[in-house]
């Protein structure tokens, strides 16, 4: 990942590739579309995503949702690999690993609409599921929310409800 400075005082961020250090094509044009906060935090884990690919022989034109799955199995504290060992020295916490899958989504989706290719995992990652009440609460115009689009990415556990709160008095 490299810092690019433009004379008009903004700053962007380039993935290179990790084959021959040029820039790689495909993470620059996805990551023009975000600001430099977005930027930054997408093109490290698009860096480490494309380490993984490159270090087991994938291509991004033919990975598959059980390839991504276990990528994100592999940064997290569940699972170890088959040495043993996790991707990673350090281990991500939840909200680290819903914001790499929410950036391995965008990335594919937008790679395999853009370029045309791998299908299948588009159409996996393309998934839609019906509002639950929770959803309509949230929406301003919940009767009109028909579909909302759904990851099969793991985002973390879902949150937790607080315990009852006690009056502090002893019984």
């Amino acid at each position: 990942m490299q810092l690019a400075n433009h004379r008009d005082g903004r700053r962007s961020y380039v993935v290179l590739d990790v084959a021959n250090g040029s820039v790689h094509s495909r993470a620059d044009k996805f990551l023009s579309s975000f600001g430099e906060g977005t930027q930054w935090t997408y093109a490290y884990h698009l860096v480490d995503h494309l380490r993984w690919l490159a270090a087991n022989g994938y291509c991004e034109d033919n990975v598959t949702i059980q390839d991504l799955l276990r990528y994100l199995a592999l940064c997290g504290a569940l699972h170890c690999g088959p040495l043993g060992t996790p991707w990673r020295a350090t281990l991500w916490g939840e909200s680290a690993r819903a914001i790499r899958a929410t950036c391995l989504k965008s990335y594919y989706l937008d790679l395999t609409t853009r370029d045309n290719v791998n299908a299948e995992l588009r159409a996996a990652l393309s998934m839609r599921r019906l509002p639950n009440s929770r959803d309509r609460d949230r929406s301003i115009l919940g009767h009109l929310v028909t579909s909302l689009s759904a990851s099969p990415l793991p985002h973390g556990a879902a949150q937790r409800k607080l315990p009852p709160h006690t009056s502090g008095r002893d019984p």
